[in-house]
């Protein structure tokens, strides 16, 4: 059976997709599985200080070993689906992973494989008779439901969490995603209608800009709600730190007994597969105006510091 080492790339939560995808896929091939881990601008950290101890040393590599073993270089990993050999390559870039895995298959069939390298941040997983988009998010369920983060972020966000349950999770994600999120007014809306659905009254909060976090808590208290959030002292990716303060959130949000959030929130998309209410979370789309006047913005300051970028006006 092959090695598969998976190169993880992107945000935490991209990685840990890709992490789960890859190990899961290890164990359908019946595979030694490895996490070859670089840091990089969104994720400045080493792998110990996101995920558990048990996992760092059962499955980290470096990238010198991945280069001696497999003769690829982890920075560089070809684009897209490839066989050297018998190391067979995957970096979806533009395209992801999964549009590759029934080329992957068939690539396993061609002859003896000693290793698969992916490069990946997001989920894929190798399709078959009874495994499907539905059964794989079983499976990613189960995996997130164990302890595998760093031991102080889990202790954490238990802490946190104690005096609070059962709770909603509430995620808003505005600096990179402000194009594709929902009204305000809809966020509201589907709050206060699972709240009454469940039940449940407290909501975890768990925003990217610690405005729009309290903004919420005010709003959400003004519908009756009991909020609550953690109080974090990163936010800045870049930062190292930030991760800390970004898996504890993802973690409670995980433990909600359901979520409202954004659709096209990786980290919110994951969160709510790892809770015990998927099913009953609300995934809302974005605003369709809000999406044209962010676009428009976006549009105008390009235009207006356009002439200052070509080198056409003096700096200041």
């Amino acid at each position: 059976m092959p090695r598969v080492v998976v190169i993880p790339v992107s945000g935490y939560i991209n990685r840990l997709q890709a992490i789960t995808s890859a190990a899961l896929l290890a164990e359908d091939l019946g595979a030694d599985f490895h996490i070859c881990w670089l840091p990089q601008a969104v994720a400045p950290v080493p792998i110990e200080s996101v995920l558990a101890d048990g996992t760092c040393i059962a499955y980290a590599v470096d990238a010198a070993e991945v280069r001696s073993s497999t003769g690829i270089d982890p920075d560089h990993v070809p684009r897209y689906l490839g066989r050297s050999g018998d190391v067979i390559t995957l970096a979806g870039h533009d395209r992801g992973e999964q549009v590759f895995m029934r080329g992957l298959r068939g690539a396993l069939e061609e002859g003896p494989v000693d290793a698969i390298v992916i490069r990946a941040g997001g989920r894929f997983f190798l399709p078959g008779p009874g495994i499907d988009e539905e059964t794989f998010r079983g499976r990613r369920h189960a995996f997130y439901r164990q302890e595998i983060l760093a031991s102080a972020i889990e202790a954490e966000a238990a802490h946190q969490t104690t005096a609070h349950t059962p709770y909603l999770g509430l995620h808003l994600r505005y600096t990179d995603r402000a194009h594709q999120a929902p009204t305000g007014r809809t966020i509201a809306r589907a709050l206060s209608d699972l709240a009454e659905g469940t039940g449940i009254h407290r909501v975890f909060i768990a925003s990217d800009t610690a405005a729009m976090r309290d903004t919420w808590r005010t709003r959400i208290a003004s519908l009756g709600l009991e909020p609550w959030a953690a109080e974090h002292a990163h936010w800045d990716r870049s930062v190292a730190g930030s991760e800390f303060a970004a898996l504890v959130d993802w973690r409670i949000l995980s433990g909600a007994a359901a979520l409202v959030y954004f659709a096209e929130s990786t980290f919110a998309v994951e969160a709510a597969v790892a809770s015990p209410g998927f099913a009953a979370s609300v995934a809302l789309p974005p605003s369709p105006l809000r999406s044209l006047g962010v676009r428009a913005a976006d549009l105008t300051r390009a235009a207006v510091t356009y002439p200052k970028r070509r080198g056409w006006l003096p700096s200041a």
